[in-house]
């Protein structure tokens, strides 16, 4: 596993699994593998087992969180970071609870949990960048723009920080301040068609 022979270490992991099915480390390793080849499902099933077997190994939440929101089951990580906070509170754990509040729409939550990471680590990039969008859902532009700001300074050249500011510019009818972000945004990657949509 650890010299990147990943398809001989899973069949290995598997007969470990099947002589000993509460083998955690076999299980959540297995887990990783399958995360890191896309199978997001099956590695939060194996993940789901071995923490259930070790609920107080962090590693073991935190990547479990982690595939969770890759997956798209946004209220489970929701449930499973703030577990994992409890055990040891990263950055890491902060963000995917924050990032899967986002995504369910409770924009007030997702804030306050972005502002907690931020605390930790305020020049966090991709916090302030997620952090705008929430603020921009709310209405509270001014605090949206404020927060891409942070994040354009943090990471000049990253594209998406330029769109999302666009956005937020036009929103708040700041229309060449918009024209300008996403020309910027273009300029760094063409292939964004949401970028070439606000620029129309």
């Amino acid at each position: 596993h650890r010299g990147g022979r990943f398809q001989e270490a899973a069949k290995i992991y598997r007969k470990v699994i099947a002589r000993e099915p509460s083998n955690v480390h076999a299980l959540h390793s297995l887990g990783l593998i399958e995360a890191s080849a896309g199978n997001l499902a099956e590695a939060a099933k194996l993940m789901s087992r071995s923490v259930t077997l070790q609920p107080a190994n962090a590693d073991f939440v935190e990547n479990y969180a982690t595939v969770l929101c890759q997956a798209g089951d946004f209220t489970k990580s929701v449930d499973v970071a703030e577990k994992g906070l409890t055990l040891r509170p990263t950055a890491n754990l902060f963000y995917i609870k924050a990032s899967s509040l986002l995504k369910l729409g409770r924009n007030d939550q997702a804030v306050a949990c972005y502002d907690m990471l931020l605390a930790r680590e305020p020049r966090h990039f991709a916090a302030l960048c997620d952090r705008a969008i929430a603020l921009a859902e709310l209405q509270r532009l001014d605090e949206a723009l404020a927060s891409v700001n942070s994040a354009i300074q943090v990471m000049p050249r990253f594209a998406q920080a330029h769109l999302n500011r666009g956005i937020i510019c036009r929103k708040s009818k700041l229309l060449p301040d918009a024209i300008a972000s996403f020309e910027t945004a273009l300029q760094l990657d063409d292939r964004l068609a949401s970028a070439w949509l606000g620029f129309g």
